[in-house]
This record gives structure tokens, sequence and C-alpha cells, in this order.
């Protein structure tokens, strides 16, 4: 059976067991720090409709969702995107999507894009997919950035992988951005608001995970996986936070994780998972 559909048929189970109501509760409230909108650029998403999204997220207990638009990864005209998208925001989910915006630090007026994100439609964060937009983060342009966001107070989510290479179009074949010139960058920047999104397939190392957590970096959950992940992650219980990647994965995967690791947390580190950390960020 693949992992897909094994995946899909578990989320069904617990649709109609005891668990749906557990994940439901309010001690089980969730924000989801990463989520994407609009249509993927190379195939069709089940949930890919806005308000099918926004019920399946609240099904599982997800109060807030902070969406981009996927359509960024290989879009130019992102000024014109990040308005759609905020529109998108507004008009779909009843007010569950947060709508953070797309930048890439390598299209000319790239600052104007990050001012009217910030200024025109009261993004609160933008996102960053620097494989799919052709830089490393040893590219001066990514320092600027950081700069900018941080004179803005802005959340910056940084995407270093989407998805398996395998499943990717043979004519965008794009490996993961290398994280360790984030050693060097981050320490530059205190109190910049700063999130690792789909990151913990990729960066396996344990002892890079805790230096990048002390230099101030969060992370999500959507590709932590092992069984009890969460509670055996070395990265710091303030570091960690609640992420599906839906519509990419299904949003059962990620609070599937919670529920079998809740037995080896407390509550405190259980809030902080669940939303007190995304909390912090914004």
């Amino acid at each position: 059976m693949k992992r897909r559909s094994f995946i899909q048929s578990s989320a069904t189970l617990v649709a109609a067991s005891p668990v749906s109501s557990l994940l439901a509760s309010k001690e089980m409230s969730f924000i989801d720090t990463n989520v994407y909108l609009r249509q993927h650029p190379f195939r069709s998403l089940p949930l890919e409709s806005p308000d099918a999204l926004a019920a399946r997220l609240r099904k599982i207990g997800v109060v807030s969702a902070w969406a981009a638009p996927i359509e960024a990864l290989l879009h130019r005209d992102l000024d014109s995107l990040n308005e759609q998208h905020w529109k998108t925001c507004q008009s779909s989910g009843d007010g569950l999507f947060l709508p953070i915006g797309a930048i890439n630090p390598k299209l000319p007026g790239w600052r104007e894009s990050l001012r009217r994100c910030h200024e025109v439609h009261g993004m609160k964060g933008v996102r960053i997919h620097p494989g799919y937009h052709g830089y490393d983060l040893n590219d001066p342009d990514f320092a600027h950035l950081l700069a900018a966001v941080k004179e803005r107070n802005l959340l910056l989510q940084l995407a270093p992988h989407m998805e398996d290479q395998r499943t990717q179009h043979p004519k965008v074949i794009v490996p993961p951005t290398n994280p360790t010139p984030l050693l060097k960058l981050l320490p530059k920047f205190p109190g910049l608001r700063f999130q690792i999104i789909n990151g913990l397939r990729t960066i396996n190392s344990g002892s890079l995970l805790k230096i990048l957590s002390e230099a101030g970096a969060h992370f999500d959950i959507s590709m932590l996986e092992g069984a009890a992940g969460i509670a055996r992650s070395v990265i710091p219980a303030e570091r960690l936070c609640f992420g599906s990647f839906a519509p990419v994965f299904i949003p059962e995967s990620a609070s599937l994780k919670v529920v079998e690791s809740k037995p080896e947390l407390n509550d405190a580190r259980l809030r902080a998972l669940c939303h007190s950390n995304a909390e912090s960020l914004l």
C-alpha cells in the first residue's frame, strides 16, 4: 500500500473514531503554521478548494491557518499573486486563513513587494522558497531580505524543501536548500521572527537542529517522522510549532503525530506545540 493511501485510510478511521472528538476539543486546538492555497504548479491536490480545506482543518481542531500561495514557486508577478491570495483569504474559510505573502529577493522590486505585503495587505509574515527561486542562503540578497523583514518586525518562513525529488516534474528538479549558512547569519539578526517549515526531513542532524534553534529558528512538525517523533525531538519545546503542510499533505497526518506523542508531553509542552509557540512568533 502506498504511503499516501495508508495515511488517507488512517485519517478516515480517525474521523470515525473517538480520537476525532479529541482532535476537535479545546485541549487540542491548533494554530497551523504551514498551509498553502491556490493551484499547485504541477498537479491537482485533494482539498484544493479553500473552503473544503478550511472545513477539514477545523475538523481536526485548527483555529488559525497561516497560508501562503503555492503558485509562488514558479510565479514571477508576486505583487499580483499576493493581492489575489489576500482576497482568497478574505473571501474563503470564514476567517481561518491568515495570509502569508510570497517574496523572491532575486526579483527586481522585491522591497516594494515586501512593503505591499506589510502596509497594503496587512500581512504578518512572508514565505520564501530559495530552491525554486534560484539562490542559496549565502546570497547577499538573502541577508538583505533578513534585514528588511526584521526592520518591519515581520515573520519570515523559509521552506528549504517542498517534496521528494522522486515526485517532482522531471524538468524541474529542485534539491533541498542547504541551511548551514544560517549558522552565521541568524546571530546577526537577534529578535528576527524566523521559522523553517518543511525542514525536518532534510535537516536531520541533531547538533545542527540544536544550533539553529539556539540561533532563533523555529520549526514545524509537518515533515517530522518516526514513532513519537515530537517527544523524541532534540528541538527545544519552545521552538517547535504545529504545521500540516496541507493540502500537499493531508491535515490528519500532523494531528496524528500530536496524538501519538501526547502521552509523553506535559501540559505546558503540549500547549507550546499546539498554539503558544506560534502566538509568540506573531
